[in-house]
Order: structure tokens, then C-alpha cells, then sequence
């Protein structure tokens, strides 16, 4: 598979990330104000949207290099977001989010060290 440098940023999956990314306060907000059900909403959105976004770029056999680090990224910041602050409101043990976030980068990192992308 090639890895495209250039127009790198503006295609519909690249676009789905951010929109995952720009959806982590709106989620954050809604938790602070007791709005679970609406944050519930924006975070299954958020969630479910990567799967159509993959497979987009699959199909379309064109990856990018800023989706190989955006897409993990909204990942990341989705799941230690969640966590984080449902541990801050004390919904969830901070035991759990510290265990949940340390496994979340050792997979992430052990996925990096044995599949590094070849990008031209």
C-alpha cells in the first residue's frame, strides 16, 4: 500500500478523525453538566465513525500520512478522556483509568514496534 504525502490532509476519513477529535470537549462538557445520555450520543458517534472512516481508506486504497498519526490520536484521546473524567466526577476508580490508560499505550506501543509503516 502507498502512503500519500501530498493532499495529505483533505480527504473524508481524514475529515471524520478530526471531527472525532473536535467531539472530545463537547463530550467532556456534556459529562461535567450531567448530560450522560447526549454524551453517551457524541461518544458512540465519535466511536463507530472510525470504522467507516477505515474502511473508506481502505477501498479507496489511499492512506495518508496524517491519518496514520491522527487516527490513533483520536483513539487515544477519546478513551483517556472518558475515563479521566468520569474518574475526576467519581463515577469511575482512578485505580481503573490509570490501569485502562497504562494497557491502552503499552498495546499501542508493542502495535508500533512491530508494524512500523513504510511511508515514501
Amino acid at each position: 500500500m502507498e502512503i500519500s504525502a501530498s493532499g495529505d490532509m483533505v480527504n473524508l476519513p481524514n475529515m471524520v478523525t478530526v471531527f472525532r477529535i473536535r467531539s472530545v470537549p463537547v463530550f467532556i462538557h456534556l459529562l461535567i453538566c450531567d448530560r450522560f445520555g447526549y454524551a453517551f450520543a457524541v461518544f458512540f458517534t465519535a466511536v463507530v465513525s472510525d470504522g467507516p472512516a477505515g474502511w473508506i481508506t481502505r477501498i479507496s486504497n489511499r492512506q495518508s500520512r496524517s491519518g496514520m498519526y491522527l487516527a490513533p490520536l483520536a483513539d487515544k484521546v477519546l478513551l483517556i478522556s472518558a475515563f479521566m473524567t468520569l474518574s475526576i466526577l467519581r463515577h469511575v476508580p482512578i485505580g481503573l483509568t490509570t490501569i485502562v490508560s497504562g494497557l491502552h499505550y503499552i498495546w499501542r506501543g508493542t502495535q508500533a514496534i512491530r508494524t512500523e509503516p513504510a511511508v515514501r
